[in-house]
């Protein structure tokens, strides 16, 4: 819009309406928007560690820039290439492209996928797939050439096996159930509700809503 104030968008956001739209649902729902922030999975520091080393040992490379593990919209582990940092405004888009794609959740995908605070110019390359309901394993490379297809799908490939071979598989579906947490479990009087991010890492908790504030009334 810099060169051209009235270039037409309609073509490039042709089929874009259920990101959009899951985009404008989850602004209206989710505090991580306005506190800039990322929700992470609870889990285990050793269990997280473990992922994270798994992950960088059989993706870990030049042909990866980011691995990545999400439950729901929160994130498990994150590993990434010294050479660039996830900015959580770029993660936040990464978690409505994936939830909004319903065949993407039934089928590992090879897609250029948008990270601008990455490559504003460009796209970047994903390979996306679920290994369980809720539960998505991403690999995010600079190029989708060949070479790079052939080196993150054996990497995948690798990661998921890893993952049901030492049980951290098991773990994370564990912890995707028993996520939610009460303000009661603080033990604090009076307290209802709260949410708390930490300037430093730009992530965020929030306990779940309860009574009278999940009342449908």
């Amino acid at each position: 819009f810099e060169k051209r104030s009235n270039y037409d968008l309609r073509e490039l956001l042709g089929g874009t309406e259920p990101q959009l739209l899951n985009l404008m649902h989850r602004m209206n729902h989710s505090p991580a928007f306005f506190l800039d922030a990322i929700k992470c999975q609870r889990i285990s520091r050793q269990v997280r560690q473990s992922i994270g080393d798994l992950i960088h040992r059989k993706a870990g490379g030049s042909h990866m820039l980011f691995g990545l593990l999400i439950v729901k919209d929160r994130l498990v582990q994150l590993v990434r290439s010294k050479s660039v940092s996830l900015h959580s405004q770029d993660f936040l888009l990464i978690m409505n492209f994936i939830n909004s794609s319903q065949s993407m959740q039934h089928a590992v995908t090879w897609t250029p996928i948008c990270v601008p605070h990455v490559f504003s110019t460009g796209f970047l390359w994903a390979f996306v797939e679920f290994i369980a309901p809720e539960v998505c394993l991403m690999l995010i490379s600079k190029s989708g050439d060949p070479e790079y297809f052939e080196h993150i799908s054996a990497a995948r490939e690798q990661i998921v096996s890893g993952l049901y071979d030492t049980g951290l598989f098991e773990a994370i579906v564990q912890s995707k159930d028993e996520d939610d947490y009460s303000a009661r479990d603080l033990g604090i009087r009076e307290l209802r509700h709260f949410v708390y991010k930490n300037e430093d890492t730009l992530q965020f908790t929030a306990p779940r809503f309860d009574s009278p504030f999940s009342d449908p009334s």
